[in-house]
């Protein structure tokens, strides 16, 4: 198991406490108070012999240079440096180095450390990183505690509780800094350690314990903001944080068999193209309106039977990343949203817009019979399986009922058709999907399909469970942010690549997002092979990473540029078809 272990460095002080040798431009971290080298230089050597991957440096922007420095300075060029624009606290400072180290290794272990901290004995230092290390590799939280030397009420406390394993304790309390009676009697006591703001723990780890405690804090290290002149206007570009289990692929993962045969990575790439376009050029300065850059999770209608545990936990409630971020209010502050996908199998340099697909409602049904031995006795039995034989044949027979225009698509698949072939069938489950063009198509026919279904186990005197599953609505795209794309796009590809009107062959949670706030959802060109499968690959990087980026970039000024005009006017004249509280009024009556 891959257990790499990253050292995260937090040196975003503020440079307060020891002025004025200590100043906001040049924080104690960065100054060379015991020796010759600064305190971040000293927290970054005393690494050495530990086995560490590259650093994640967290600092406040104005000392991305300094900080860059002083780390090559003593040879340190591949270090990842995550800048607050503004300071914030440790805990989602924290989050931000977590996600970066999951690019590594889903098992990466993080080792949290102040950068302005003297550590004399290093030895001791190494000997309790070994420790901690360990009882992380077993899914702990590790804090280092420091024995105190005396009642300090600057420091806050843990107290330690039972063993766990060599050196290692449960910590029974955490206590913010105490007044000095109360610290004489820690001090007495001998169970209680200055708190030291050192941690180690796996990135996945710490991120679960956010999600199920500070759901709304780990939404915003989720979702970077980049702020105008103005804020009365927030456009957000998502790009899919997400993979296809496809273990053929020559880009597999060995453990998973995930592999980016969709283009999710490319979707990435762009978003964060675009972000460095409007950031580092200086764009953003002179616009009238705020970006948000979201990397959302889950688009992949895919591990129902594990999304329906995370559900039945309480832990979710929607199957897609969008229709989550729509539950929890991440698109709460947001106005209007786009991506761009991958149009698999088109090489050329070309894009596709206007376009929408079809909506869809999942499904898994169970049919309960009575056992009974098939050669002997099947008088004496229910056959579970004849009765999901007819419920399908029901279906079938519906679709002379399905509208063209409608794009119906009922499409299921036996799970399970009983237990022993001598044994009548008592056990039978079934796993479909509803898909139409619309709304009103899909609930349609889906009450059709339900009714089938259970005609098949009525006809036999089975018993049926229809379990019904959120799907995805239909994606209805904004047609000036369309038209918005079209032209910034067609400078770098031609206008005569630009394709209109062609809809997804598939379904997308983007689609919930569209009847909520205007949304742009085109496709591009550069991909070559079948979506999720093997031969799926990018052929034109150029096309499918760099040119979307800009398109997007080049989009955003248009519409927060001169008071955000073009963007208000789109905002005013959008008719959606949902509030965010009769969207999940409209899924909760659908299912339940």
């Amino acid at each position: 198991m891959d257990h790499a272990l990253i050292p995260v460095i937090l040196a975003g002080g503020s440079g307060t406490r020891l002025w004025p040798l200590s100043r906001q431009l040049y924080p104690k971290q960065f100054l060379p108070l015991f020796g010759e080298k600064t305190m971040l230089q000293q927290t970054v050597e005393r690494l050495d012999g530990l086995s560490c991957g590259a650093p994640i440096l967290i600092c406040n922007e104005e000392h991305r240079f300094l900080a860059a420095e002083q780390l090559r300075q003593i040879g340190i060029d591949n270090a990842t440096i995550l800048l607050e624009p503004f300071p914030k606290n440790t805990a989602p400072a924290i989050a931000l180095a977590a996600f970066e180290a999951l690019k590594l290794s889903e098992e990466s272990l993080i080792l949290v450390l102040p950068a302005d901290h003297l550590v004399t004995n290093i030895e001791a230092f190494h000997e309790a990183v070994k420790h901690a290390k360990s009882a992380a590799i077993d899914g702990y939280l590790a804090t280092f505690g420091i024995v105190p030397g005396k009642p300090e009420t600057g420091y806050g406390y843990t107290r330690r509780g039972k063993g766990i394993k060599e050196a290692v304790f449960c910590v029974d309390e955490f206590v913010e800094k105490p007044d000095e009676t109360t610290a004489r009697r820690y001090l007495k006591d001998g169970n209680y350690y200055w708190n030291s703001g050192m941690f180690l723990f796996k990135a996945k780890a710490y991120l679960d314990e956010l999600a199920q405690f500070e759901p709304e804090m780990l939404d915003s290290c989720q979702k970077a903001l980049a702020e105008g002149k103005k804020h009365d206007v927030k456009v957000a570009i998502m790009g899919e944080l997400d993979a296809v289990v496809s273990p053929t692929h020559p880009c597999a993962d060995s453990g998973t068999g995930a592999a980016h045969a969709c283009g999710h990575n490319a979707q990435i790439a762009s978003m964060l193209g675009a972000a460095m376009g409007l950031l580092l050029g200086g764009a953003l300065d002179k616009l009238d309106g705020d970006v948000a850059f979201m990397a959302v999770p889950a688009e992949e209608y895919v591990e129902l039977e594990f999304r329906e545990r995370l559900r039945d936990e309480g832990k979710i409630k929607f199957f897609g990343g969008k229709q989550e971020f729509i539950r929890i209010g991440a698109f709460d502050d947001i106005d209007m949203a786009m991506m761009v996908h991958s149009a698999a199998g088109v090489e050329d340099r070309k894009a596709f817009v206007y376009g929408g697909s079809i909506g869809f409602i999942g499904k898994t049904v169970r049919y309960k019979g009575k056992e009974a031995h098939a050669g002997a006795e099947p008088h004496e039995g229910i056959n579970a399986l004849n009765a999901a034989m007819l419920g399908l044949m029901a279906i079938h027979v519906q679709r002379e009922t399905f509208r063209d225009q409608d794009q119906v698509r009922v499409h299921p698949i036996i799970t399970k058709g009983g237990d022993l072939v001598n044994i009548v069938p008592a056990d039978v489950r079934i796993e479909t999907y509803v898909r139409a063009k619309t709304i009103d198509a899909v609930v349609s026919a889906n009450e059709k399909v339900n009714r089938a279904l259970k005609a098949g186990a009525y006809a036999v005197g089975a018993e049926i469970e229809i379990n019904e599953i959120p799907g995805y609505l239909p994606l209805e795209q904004d047609p000036t942010l369309g038209r918005l794309f079209a032209e910034n796009i067609q400078g770098f590809i031609g206008k005569e690549n630009i394709i209109e009107g062609v809809d997804l062959t598939g379904s997308t949670d983007a689609g919930d997002v569209s009847l909520i706030m205007p949304t742009l959802h085109p496709t591009v060109g550069g991909f070559s092979g079948i979506a999720h499968s093997k031969d799926f690959k990018i052929a034109d990087p150029e096309m499918v990473y760099v040119i979307p980026a800009k398109a997007m970039a080049l989009t955003v000024v248009d519409l927060l540029f001169d008071e955000a005009k073009l963007a208000k006017e789109i905002k005013s004249k959008f008719k959606p078809s949902f509030t965010k509280e009769s969207y999940l009024k409209f899924w909760d009556e659908l299912i339940n």
